[in-house]
């Protein structure tokens, strides 16, 4: 997705009530979440959803259990494991 990209529908139509969830992940706000956000919306990040699917498809692709939390896997891309 390029910043350029317009919405995928007219932010003034959510309801202030209303949750608003992206799965891109970087950036880490994008544009319909702050837009969603200046509307008073609740927003949800896709790096969210992403942090709990990571041990679901570890398992799936026959990783042995462990910790696969956000700061575990963080630490092993900086080369702490």
């Amino acid at each position: 997705m390029r910043a350029s990209d317009p919405l995928p529908f007219d932010p003034a139509r959510l309801d202030p009530a209303a949750v608003v969830v992206d799965v891109v992940i970087s950036p880490r706000l994008t544009p319909l979440l702050e837009a969603a956000r200046e509307r008073g919306c609740f927003v949800q990040r896709g790096s969210v959803m992403t942090d709990h699917m990571i041990a679901a498809m570890a398992a799936f692709f026959g990783f042995p259990s462990g910790d696969w939390s956000p700061q575990a896997i963080a630490r092993l891309s900086e080369g702490e494991l």
